[in-house]
């Protein structure tokens, strides 16, 4: 194990990208280093154990050995943070220390939080090791419509969403689900028994992606509303059984490792509208489908669509070549089509209002150039913000605007830029 510190601390303390490879190189038979990467980097090994649940009151369990190996293995298959795991993990880590020292200690609780960094990438671990040794979890993502469509290119169009996009993967280990960076998504207890006894009756492991949504029986709860109903009920420990899925894509678990599908987009809808009517049967109240209202290449008849689907409150709709292959990356092969378009910013900081004790507008941070947005806040938003600026300050915030254009610098700007929501699901700017 000490061996194993040294290692990561040499790679760590070296700037030299080339020379971080050739580390890796000089160690890349070092099985406890090999499996000590894959453990830490690995977006689909999941611990359970946050920094935060490290933190807890829990006495360490007594354990008479500090063998990594195995501490990789119990977490493997005791990965949802309960008492006992922590205590294991406190246990290595206290035996870490007696044997080894603060360092090597800090080491393994880096570890077991999967967040010890050591100055390295993904993708320099996987031009040593092989390209799949760490999997890079990522999702297809979509481009802004620029309001052009590609010529004798079919097109299908979708409702566009605003619910917490997820992943679910299913496989003979259990269901998972996670949010679009990649991270677990807990206490979706309906949803996992839904996919699990999907996963008893065909035997085929599955990646489902959609969005999650707070069930609305009476249909009647605006777009915005929805959402922010969505957010605290993920956000908050515990029951989350007002909760449904919106399936919009599948493909079999393999291909999602490996980045691409070998179906075309028309080929994996028909396979997710067989994959409905099964799961629906086992639990209509949790799941759902995106549905398509048009294909083809008409640009007026998209408009109609387009139109109706805001007059009902949505944001927009979804543009899908029906040729295409889901790629796990942005691609120009499915477009986000909003008459309003909507950016996701940094807050850099609140302002208050004139009239004090208040938010009058908040500064976000738009290519470089601090852009304020004083529009769309609630007479409470404004009185809590202000109060709990830790609420918004540094965090992803989504703004909506008309167009691009230049401030009186001829800097970057917006027009008529207002505030829609913190997203809390999302910790990345994106200006798609």
């Amino acid at each position: 194990m000490q061996e194993l510190y040294e290692i990561l601390q040499e790679i760590k303390n070296t700037n030299s990208k080339t020379s971080k490879e050739n580390i890796l190189r000089k160690h890349k038979d070092n099985e406890l280093l090999t499996e000590t990467l894959k453990f830490l980097f690995d977006d689909l090994i999941v611990t359970g154990i946050s920094s935060k649940k490290i933190a807890k009151p829990i006495n360490p369990m007594t354990i008479n050995n500090i063998d990594l190996m195995k501490l990789f293995e119990y977490l493997r298959s005791n990965n949802s943070g309960k008492d006992k795991d922590i205590a294991y993990a406190k246990g290595m880590i206290n035996n870490a220390r007696k044997v080894f020292g603060t360092d090597v200690a800090d080491m393994v609780k880096g570890i077991i939080i999967k967040d010890y960094p050591i100055g390295i990438s993904k993708v320099t671990i996987n031009k040593v090791f092989g390209k799949g040794f760490i999997f890079k979890f990522d999702v297809r993502k979509g481009s802004k419509f620029e309001g052009k469509l590609k010529p004798n290119v079919q097109y299908a169009q979708s409702t566009k969403l605003d619910g917490v996009r997820s992943v679910v993967l299913v496989n003979d280990k259990g269901v998972q689900i996670f949010g679009r960076s990649g991270k677990t998504i807990d206490d979706l207890k309906e949803i996992e028994a839904l996919f699990n006894k999907y996963y008893e009756q065909t035997n085929t492991p599955m990646m489902f992606d959609g969005e999650l949504l707070a069930i609305d029986e009476t249909e009647s709860i605006p777009n915005d509303e929805l959402f922010r109903i969505t957010s605290k009920i993920l956000r908050v420990k515990g029951d989350k059984s007002d909760i449904k899925f919106v399936m919009f894509d599948n493909m079999p678990l393999e291909e999602f490792y490996e980045g691409k599908s070998k179906l075309k987009f028309k080929e994996r809808r028909d396979n997710l509208l067989a994959f409905y009517e099964q799961l629906k049967v086992i639990d209509p109240k949790v799941i759902d489908i995106v549905p398509i209202h048009y294909i083809g290449n008409d640009m007026a008849e998209i408009q109609s669509v387009q139109k109706k689907l805001e007059d009902s409150g949505f944001e927009g709709s979804m543009l899908d070549e029906i040729d295409a292959y889901y790629e796990a990356k942005r691609t120009k092969s499915l477009l986000k089509f909003k008459t309003f378009h909507t950016v996701d910013l940094r807050c850099l900081r609140v302002e208050e209002h004139v009239r004090g004790n208040k938010v009058g507008n908040i500064v976000v941070d738009y290519k470089g150039y601090e852009l304020g947005v004083g529009s769309g806040f609630s007479d409470k938003d404004r009185k809590l913000f202000w109060e709990q600026k830790d609420l918004i300050e540094g965090k992803i915030v989504e703004i909506s605007y008309f167009e691009e254009s230049k401030n009186d610098k001829g800097g970057e700007s917006l027009r008529f830029p207002v505030f829609k929501m913190v997203r809390n699901d999302k910790d990345e700017v994106s200006l798609n």
